[in-house]
């Protein structure tokens, strides 16, 4: 499938075909932090400062999450963005270090919601590794329930028996956090199926086979429930083996002291924040000197790889039959038709490239000459003494034909964009 071929919507079409993930996995964020804001502001009794640092830095995380899935429906590379974040993140932490400058702590607390919020967004709507978005509400989710936990001494409670530290508010954000979780997995699976309905087979078929998928049918809403109920069973009787908690884990019979148990709800502690971000910048320092060859290895990859490529295809590295040697050759040639903006297909035969470039430009002596000698190579006819060594020339004089009008960002962007 070709660039002009591919089905790239534009900004407003993403946003109506990525609806139902989109506004399943905010939501899912928006709950999870509302319900953990609440429980650690009513729980812990925090002063007006802390509540505001608390606001602003869910507030925070809810941008980050939106210019995440902003991106992902900009369908920009998530290579580059990483490769970008990176090099912004060391240089940032880098100049923090070698001055005196320090943000103040609101702004602290709240670069670190968008930065791990900001990535989970991005993924959220992707195709490969939306696991990891879940990264970020389950942060809101699991800390309501720990934070719950804590302000009812429930710590005691476990230690001495796992199943005992559950309370009906705890469970009942379990559950939601479960049901929430299903419902955004059931809604990106439901967009996978209606983008397959809708793009593969013919255009009859598509035209045909198209039609609108509920999330949730009627059908197999019943069956989600039985799965809710039964994850949320499971881990509410494993996950409290999960954590340790001290003398409960060793078996020790031994009566427990009646010492009165501190106060473990959790409180925003700017001077740990503040040490968090030393320690950070401390280790980014250390971590840029390998760092660096690593970030260079990446930016440089696809230019070196090019470089390797085209010298191969116009001079082969090691022996080549003559008939290989054109193949090459052609190869080269299509490779600057790519550049130039001509999309060839895979599947295209010579009659349709020289067609496609004949359409957004002309066909010059010595690309006839070329796709002549390929033809009969390709095809099976016999090739003349000399073929390979007569292509070389022509070959190399259309590729610069097809390249004479690109500008120096056109040739630029052709280095670093991937070949087929």
């Amino acid at each position: 499938m070709t660039a002009r071929d591919r089905y790239t919507p534009g900004l407003l079409a993403a946003i109506k075909i990525a609806r139902k993930p989109l506004l399943a996995y905010l939501l899912f964020c928006l709950i999870g932090f509302l319900v953990f804001a609440t429980t650690v502001l009513t729980e812990s009794h925090s002063s007006e400062k802390t509540a505001f640092e608390l606001l602003v830095a869910c507030v925070a995380g809810i941008v980050g999450v939106l210019s995440g899935q902003l991106l992902a429906l900009l369908r920009l590379r998530v290579i580059p963005l990483v490769i970008a974040a990176t090099i912004t993140l060391v240089v940032g932490i880098t100049a923090m270090t070698t001055t005196s400058f320090h943000l103040p702590e609101t702004l602290a607390i709240s670069v670190v919601f968008f930065t791990f919020a900001f990535p989970c967004g991005l993924l959220s709507l992707q195709h490969r590794f939306e696991l990891l978005s879940i990264f970020w509400p389950s942060v809101g989710w699991i800390g309501a329930v720990f934070t719950l936990l804590n302000a009812e001494h429930r710590v005691v409670q476990w230690q001495e028996n796992k199943l005992s530290a559950w309370q009906p508010l705890p469970l009942a954000i379990l559950f939601g956090f479960l049901v929430l979780l299903l419902a955004f997995l059931a809604m990106k699976q439901t967009v996978r199926v209606e983008l397959w309905l809708a793009l593969s087979g013919t255009a009859t078929r598509r035209l045909e086979k198209q039609r609108e998928l509920a999330v949730l049918p009627r059908k197999n809403l019943f069956p989600m429930l039985v799965v809710v109920l039964v994850l949320f069973v499971f881990t509410a009787v494993l996950s409290p083996f999960l954590f340790r908690t001290g003398k409960g884990e060793r078996g020790s019979k031994e009566t427990q002291t009646t010492e009165p148990e501190p106060d473990r709800t959790p409180k925003i502690d700017e001077d740990a924040v503040m040490r968090m971000l030393e320690k950070m910048k401390e280790g980014a320092r250390k971590a840029s000197y390998t760092l660096w060859p690593l970030l260079l290895l990446a930016i440089l990859y696809r230019p070196a790889k090019r470089a390797l490529l085209v010298s191969h295809l116009k001079a082969p590295i090691i022996p080549s039959p003559p008939s290989e040697r054109i193949e090459n050759l052609w190869e080269y040639v299509r490779i600057a038709a790519e550049d130039a903006g001509v999309e060839p297909s895979p599947s295209d035969s010579v009659e349709d490239l020289l067609r496609r470039v004949k359409d957004a430009r002309f066909v010059s002596a010595d690309l006839a000459a070329c796709a002549e000698i390929y033809a009969r190579s390709r095809y099976g006819f016999v090739l003349r003494p000399g073929d390979a060594m007569a292509m070389k020339k022509p070959s190399l004089a259309a590729a610069r034909e097809l390249r004479r009008d690109m500008t120096f960002l056109q040739r630029v962007r052709a280095w670093w964009r991937p070949l087929r």
